[in-house]
Order: C-alpha cells, then sequence, then structure tokens
C-alpha cells in the first residue's frame, strides 16, 4: 500500500513537470493551456498602484503593456518593471501577481526636497543639493508642496541648512520658501508670510532660538511679518500693531 501511495506521487510529479516542460517550450501547448484558464476567470481584473506623488494611476497605466481583460498568465513583470523603472521619478518598482486576476504594482518614487529657483527655471534638489531634474512650468503644480530654494549659489548650502532646519516637523511643513541671502546667510519665509532672518554666524542657535520663541509666542497666530535674529543676543520683531492680537504681544516680549 505503502509502495503504491510513493509510485503514484512519482507519476503525479513526473505528469506535473512534463505539463510544465511542454508549456514552457511549446507554445501551441501554452496558448492552449492559458486560454483554458483565461476562460475560467485568470484574466487581470485589477490593477493595485500604491498613491504617488508625481503620477496618477492613469499615467502608470498608461505604460504597462497589459490591461483590464487582458490574461494575467501573459503578465511580463520583468518588463514592466524595466519600463516602469525608466521614468525619472522612479526609483524602484515591485510587480507580483495575486491569482486568479489581480496585479499589484508598488512604486517608490524620487522624492526631492527642494524646488531651486535660479535664473527663471526650476530644478529639483535632492538632501545634498544635486539637481535631480528640470521641472517644467506646466509641471510646476505636482511640487506646490515643497519648499522653493532662491539665492546665487543656494543649492551648495543645502546640506548645512538641513541640519537644523527639519529640527521641528510644524515649522519644517510650514516654510513655503528659503533665500540664500547676499551669498552668506539665509531668508526663510512661511505658509502665513512671516520672515525669519537668520544670522551668517551660528545660524543653528538663532534658530533654536525661533523654536522656543515661538512655542511661547506663536508667531503665526500673532501676525507677525518678520523675525530679525541677525544681531547675536538681539531679536527685531516686525510687527502690525494696529491689530489688537498683536498688542499682547509687546506685553509678552
Amino acid at each position: 500500500m505503502k509502495i503504491k501511495k510513493i509510485l503514484s506521487i512519482v507519476i503525479s510529479s513526473i505528469v506535473f513537470l512534463g505539463v510544465l516542460f511542454a508549456i514552457k517550450y511549446s507554445d501551441p501547448i501554452k496558448s492552449l493551456f492559458y486560454k483554458k484558464l483565461y476562460e475560467i476567470g485568470f484574466k487581470v481584473e485589477e490593477i493595485y498602484i500604491n498613491e504617488l506623488s508625481f503620477f496618477s494611476v492613469e499615467e502608470i497605466i498608461d505604460k504597462l503593456s497589459f490591461s483590464h481583460g487582458d490574461s494575467i498568465m501573459e503578465v511580463d513583470l520583468k518588463k514592466n518593471k524595466t519600463i516602469l523603472e525608466e521614468s525619472f521619478w522612479i526609483e524602484k518598482v515591485e510587480i507580483s501577481i495575486d491569482f486568479p486576476n489581480k496585479v499589484n504594482v508598488i512604486i517608490h518614487e524620487v522624492i526631492p526636497e527642494f524646488i531651486w529657483y535660479n535664473d527663471d527655471q526650476y530644478f529639483a534638489l535632492d538632501s545634498f543639493g544635486k539637481i535631480l531634474k528640470k521641472i517644467e512650468i506646466e509641471d510646476l503644480i505636482k511640487f506646490n508642496n515643497f519648499i522653493i530654494l532662491q539665492g546665487q549659489n543656494s543649492k551648495s548650502y543645502v546640506q548645512n541648512l538641513l541640519t537644523f532646519i527639519k529640527d521641528n516637523k510644524v515649522l519644517y511643513d510650514a516654510i513655503t520658501h528659503v533665500e540664500w541671502v547676499s551669498d552668506r546667510r539665509w531668508n526663510i519665509k512661511f505658509t502665513n508670510g512671516l520672515i525669519v532672518k537668520l544670522p551668517q554666524i551660528n545660524p543653528v542657535s538663532a534658530w533654536e532660538h525661533f523654536i522656543s520663541l515661538h512655542k511661547r509666542i506663536d508667531f503665526f497666530r500673532n501676525k507677525v511679518e518678520s523675525i530679525d535674529l541677525r544681531v547675536e543676543d538681539k531679536i527685531f520683531i516686525e510687527l502690525d500693531l494696529k491689530k489688537p492680537i498683536n498688542k499682547n504681544l509687546l506685553n509678552i516680549l
């Protein structure tokens, strides 16, 4: 009885391997096999694509060599991975199949740190200040949540800037522009129009001072126009005293 069971397993394995061999090396058999699978539901009915910053689902689907309704057995994962990774903003792609009818496409994008404005042109920069790609005007809307970097030679100092500017996530997320002024120091502009002027010497300490003051005062709520930290141990604040909320600020300071 035991021998018969072993023999049955061996014969089944041989048959299975034979079918695989025939499918691999015989196009007619492969086509027939795929056709039968297609008829019982092995077709592309769902394409899952993760949420992206620079591409829409439609743009990704347009790049793929397969579409809804195609035989899922004939989806070439390697080919489509190569196609997608040729796109500049895509760093890595993972494609897998959930049989019988779902294809998963996971895309890892190249995310810039800043958008550098120079000579009336826009460029995406990484965290080292390296230019990733020129951005055309019509594509700028895709980058409206990124900080605009301005000033001659500013990209050369991106690494130094990032050593302290990210210390407070709430403030960092509220920054709209960073300007390298006179090739020696930074001005930082926020969503509400506030401008913080950092000194040439020890900007890190000045930024920490600003964070500390902001926690006590909340410069956004008080409608402050600018904060000048260029002179050591001094702070100059420009605000509109006609606004009642700003009069209280004088008592705090």
